[in-house]
């Protein structure tokens, strides 16, 4: 399925993921929501630090994260902050759409 981005929003080239995956990795601790999940990141917001992940083998398939890019774990197990959405559509209702039109 090909998605539709809206302005502020854009697909991360494939080279460039590898890079936000690190530093989530990184990032992320014990308790965290995406500790031991399987992540790709595909977009990113040119607005914030804000980064889209595609999830695998959970029930969600997406989860935004504001990546803090301090190169180490986070002290707080709800840091970096993320928002999980089940599909590509409830991300792109609930927060692509309300970020463009808020531009």
């Amino acid at each position: 399925m090909v998605q539709r981005w809206l302005e502020l929003w854009f697909e991360l080239p494939p080279p460039d993921g590898p890079a936000f995956e690190a530093e989530l990795r990184k990032e992320i601790g014990a308790g965290h929501l995406l500790e031991g999940v399987r992540t790709l990141a595909v977009g990113k917001s040119a607005a914030n630090d804000d980064v889209l992940f595609q999830l695998f083998d959970t029930e969600y398939e997406y989860a935004l994260v504001h990546l803090t890019w301090n190169g180490k774990r986070e002290g707080q197990n709800n840091w970096p902050y993320t928002q999980l959405y089940k599909t590509w559509d409830d991300f792109l209702i609930e927060r692509m759409t309300g970020d463009n039109s808020s531009q």
